[in-house]
This record gives C-alpha cells, structure tokens and sequence, in this order.
C-alpha cells in the first residue's frame, strides 16, 4: 500500500510539472508571463525559474525584456540557463550553446544590451600563458574573474578577459563594480571605463565596505544608488541587502537595511534590477524573489 501511494506521488509531480511547463510555453506577458509584485517579495516564476529541488541564484534581463538568464546550481554543478521572447511566447529555459563551450557564473547584460558580463573559473591571459611562473596558491587566488562577451541580439562572441573580481554590475557610462575578495582590501570595487578600457579601480567608501566589506553589488545604470549584500547582523552567518546612496559630493552614504520584507533568517543576496528599473530580483531560500523597486522608498532609512 505505502508502495502505491508512493508511485501515485511521485507521478502526481511528473505530471503537475509537466503542467507547468505546458503552461510555461502558452505565456505571453513580460517578465516570463508573471504577475508583478508589490512590496512584498514573491518567488519569481515558481516550478519554472525557481524550483525546490534545486538553487537557483543570479539574473539578468536584456534591455528589450526579450532574454532572462540565470543560474541553476544542481548536484553535478551550475547551469546558465536562458528563456527567450520568441514568436510571441516564451521559450522553456535550456543552456545557450555558448555557455556550453565556456561555463560560468553571475551574469549580467550592460544596459544597451552589447555586453554580456559573467564569472568565470579560469586564469587571466598572462597567468594563462605563463603557469609555471606562479605559485599554485597565486593561481587559486587568481582563478574567478569576471569575463565579458560581446553581443549582438542573440549572437554571441568568444568570452574575453575583463578584470579581476566577481559578480558585476555596469552604469549606464560603462564604469563596472564587482566583488574582489583577494588583496589587502577586500570588498567592492568599481572600474572606471574610458575609452573603452577598465581602469582606476576604487574601493567604495562610505557604508558600502564598513563596518564589514559588501558583497554582490548591484548599481543604479545612473550610479545613484548601490545595492549590495553583507554580513552585518549579530548572526555572524546571516547575509542581508543593504543600499547606499550617492551623495553630491560623489561619496557613498551611509548603509542603509532593506528591511525585514525583504531580509530573512536565510542569505538574501545577489540582487538585480529589471531592465525597466521597477523591480529587485535577489536569492532567498535557494530560490530567485522578486519585489517592487518602491519598497526603498517604503522603508524607515535607519543605518546599519
């Protein structure tokens, strides 16, 4: 008997994500066919994007809405999938070829859509050319970088080196922030971009790297604002988001606390704005949420 009711379970979930995923190809509505939120968080695209038996953690859309990348974490390892706008229905999420040949992680598209930026596992071009003048620690230390592709609609080129860091986020200018971890400094930097080369790398000041070092920054495409994740509560293990806002002087303020809504007992990190500014996507649970961009303004701005 036990056996039975196991079987009928297990074919009552075959065929309700079978269901989902029938329900998935009719959609036609941005944002993959789901209802926006208000201020209070809500998974995005459950049994779709977020499924509970796997972690899925950083996203990011084209400028058009048409292409909505993120990052499946299964026991085998990590997959970018994609779902496309295509013939006025949206496609079921499958790994873009591109990503097959050169896997990794926490992407990002530049806001006119001609850059793809993403982390990878892998040496920058010197140390590549040259192992044997490194030790293996300087390579461990040297390994995740951010590379950068670029792109033209769906065609994509071969990746290339960008800088030194983890999980990027551009401005609107084309000046970069990312996580670097190594180094005396540890935090978040920002690269500023002219004629179309990094340089001048930054450590951000005001609440953005104190009291403890930020995380997984996330800018305004007008670098008005910053969001960022970081370990400041009496958890030492609890990671909650934070923003910061630019002053008129060009400094950083304060930090300020998103608030209970949107931080939990679990991490809540890796954010990402919609391309239309209106909502913040994070990971929470092991799976991708979504809220409407307005719950800062909703939010009594007490530092932290």
């Amino acid at each position: 008997m036990k056996k039975l009711i196991l079987i009928s379970c297990l074919l009552a979930m075959v065929i309700s994500t079978n269901a989902q995923q029938s329900d998935f190809l009719k959609l036609s509505d941005p944002y993959l066919g789901q209802k926006p939120p208000g201020i209070i968080p809500e998974i995005f695209a459950p049994g779709i994007v977020s499924t509970p038996e796997t972690l899925e953690i950083g996203c990011t859309w084209s400028p058009d809405g048409k292409e909505f990348y993120f990052v499946r974490q299964t026991q085998t390892g990590g997959l970018m999938l994609c779902s496309l706008w295509e013939n006025g229905k949206w496609t079921d999420p499958k790994v873009s070829e591109v990503f097959k040949i050169y896997p990794g992680f926490e992407p990002f598209i530049s806001v006119d859509g001609k850059k793809f930026f993403y982390t990878r596992f892998a040496l920058p071009p010197e140390m590549a050319k040259n192992p044997e003048k490194y030790t293996d620690q300087q390579k461990q230390e040297n390994m995740s970088n951010i590379w950068v592709i670029n792109k033209n609609g769906l065609d994509f080129g071969d990746p290339e080196f960008c800088v030194t860091g983890m999980f990027s986020s551009t401005s609107k200018n084309g000046n970069l922030y990312t996580t670097i971890i190594t180094g005396e400094k540890p935090g978040i930097y920002r690269y500023d971009y002219n004629d179309g080369k990094y340089s001048k790398k930054e450590f951000l000041g005001g609440g953005v790297n104190s009291p403890v070092m930020g995380a997984h920054p996330c800018i305004a495409p007008d670098e008005s604002f910053i969001i960022f994740d970081s370990k400041r509560k009496d958890d030492p293990e609890d990671t909650d988001l934070y923003v910061c806002l630019k002053q008129h002087d060009g400094s950083w303020s304060q930090a300020y606390w998103l608030g209970d809504k949107i931080n939990t007992k679990w991490n809540d990190i890796c954010s990402s704005l919609s391309p239309d500014g209106k909502y913040l996507f994070y990971m929470s649970k092991a799976d991708i949420y979504w809220v409407s961009i307005n719950i800062i303004d909703k939010i009594e701005l007490i530092g932290k």
